[in-house]
């Protein structure tokens, strides 16, 4: 969510196969349609706009995630997070979501309401402001649909070729974040299957 500003439950619904190359780019393609047949695998997003290709961002890359999609691949996995599931209501994440909000409070970095999971989208989308980007130029990446309904009907293309895309993700940056750690932790990990 952090460097995809993507919502918890489209993450949490990836399937293996949304996560692929795109004109020599590593992407997850947010829909609402699965390859699988079984129940689990039923995915949803919020509205129409919310389909959409996101690209990977460098730093997931260099964190581990493709290594992370190829393990769960070659261990026959059809979803991208087996263990994430649906609450009694069908929502994705739900639970999780909230109990993460309560963690939060617990080891107090939250007190009432404001942090969430959802933070980690919200700090995308400042993270872009920063970098200089006016919100016209970037809602689509987040699944938010822009310009009017006459310009939208019009041509066939989707807004923002890969490139461009791909531009715009690796903008986002968290100067002050410091993750080497878990670079360390990811190569380390690396090193000792191999």
């Amino acid at each position: 969510m952090l460097y995809s500003g993507a919502r918890p439950a489209e993450i949490a619904q990836l399937a293996i196969s949304d996560v692929r190359q795109d004109h020599g780019h590593w992407i997850m393609d947010i829909t609402e349609t699965s390859d699988d047949d079984d129940d689990e695998s039923v995915k949803s997003v919020k509205t129409e706009g919310s389909r959409r290709v996101v690209p990977v961002h460098k730093e997931l890359v260099k964190l581990g995630f493709l290594d992370y999609h190829a393990e769960m691949k070659k261990a026959g996995q059809s979803r991208l997070f087996p263990l994430a599931e649906r609450n009694s209501r069908g929502q994705m994440i739900a639970d999780y979501s909230r109990e993460f909000g309560r963690y939060l409070t617990r080891i107090g970095l939250k007190k009432g309401r404001g942090v969430s999971l959802y933070s980690f989208r919200h700090g995308a989308f400042d993270a872009l402001r920063r970098a200089g980007y006016m919100d016209e130029q970037f809602n689509f990446i987040f699944g938010h649909v822009s310009g009017n309904k006459v310009t939208r009907g019009y041509g066939v293309l989707a807004q923002g070729m890969i490139e461009h895309r791909v531009e715009l993700i690796n903008a986002i940056a968290y100067p002050d974040l410091k993750l080497d750690h878990l670079q360390d932790e990811s190569r380390n990990a690396q090193v000792a299957e191999g």
